[in-house]
């Protein structure tokens, strides 16, 4: 994966602006990115993107 300052890969999330859509990932438990977790935690994709968001105007 490219580097992108605007992104938290090291977390496992990925911002739609690098895919068609978010992505969030347990790397604890799946370092090969299999099981999107995107349905099951919305509220984190929220917080995740509501930050880059932030990060971005700054």
């Amino acid at each position: 994966m490219a580097y992108c300052k605007h992104c938290d890969a090291s977390r496992g999330y990925i911002p739609a602006h690098r895919k068609q859509s978010h992505e969030l990932y347990n790397l604890a438990e799946d370092i090969f990115e299999q099981d999107n977790l995107v349905e099951q935690y919305p509220e984190k994709v929220k917080e995740l993107s509501d930050l880059l968001d932030k990060q971005k105007q700054k």
